[in-house]
């Protein structure tokens, strides 16, 4: 097929055009690209990613209960409970317990939990305790000596309670019955409160 100069000039036009539009467009890609990487930084490489947290059962001396509480809240603040489970220094499962604060906050329910794991050990005639929680606030009220008067109340006696921090990782026991706590429509749980202090004392 012949072509006349107007259809070469025309074609020439037509792939400059055509060539002028592509290179714009991958510009502005790279351009994209390029305020992308700046905003929020490269993507990162699967060996860079954080590596898994392995989290295991803290224990005590041989004569000592360990204690897990933990509160939990459907809002913040809203229908609130709290649980926690007891075990000995071996991690055989003594009791667990759970109740509700009604509708309140989180730093309630969770100072509820340590309040009412430490009354049920206490009751059961154990004074060698080592509680744990995932709530940082509370534990630093404890050890900033301003924990609420009940639990004070306990503190100062010539018994050996200590409270810790934990990984909420390792408190997931605790935290299913908190859960379940908040989910209970009463004030508290009496049932869970008399069979752990009778099955405990047996």
């Amino acid at each position: 097929m012949k072509l006349s100069i107007t259809d070469i000039q025309v074609r020439c036009l037509i792939w400059t055009i055509f060539s002028m539009f592509s290179f714009y467009r991958l510009h502005s890609i790279f351009s994209q690209l390029h305020i992308s990487h700046r905003a929020f930084g490269s993507l990162s490489s699967p060996s860079s990613a954080q590596t898994p947290r392995e989290v295991c059962w803290q224990h005590g001396d041989n004569d000592t209960l360990v204690l897990n509480v933990d509160g939990s809240a459907l809002t913040n603040p809203g229908q609130a409970g709290y649980g926690g489970i007891v075990r000995n220094s071996d991690g055989k499962f003594l009791f667990g317990f759970y109740g509700s604060v009604g509708l309140s906050n989180i730093l309630h329910a969770e100072i509820q939990a340590l309040l009412t794991g430490i009354t049920l050990c206490c009751e059961a005639g154990f004074k060698k305790i080592v509680c744990f929680s995932d709530s940082l606030h509370v534990v630093q009220l404890v050890a900033n000596g301003q924990p609420p008067e009940l639990i004070r109340s306990y503190l100062v006696k010539d018994w050996d309670i200590s409270i810790h921090h934990i990984l909420r990782e390792r408190n997931s026991c605790a935290d299913i019955l908190a859960k379940k706590g908040a989910n209970h429509r009463g004030t508290f749980c009496e049932g869970a409160w008399a069979t752990a202090v009778s099955f405990i004392r047996t």
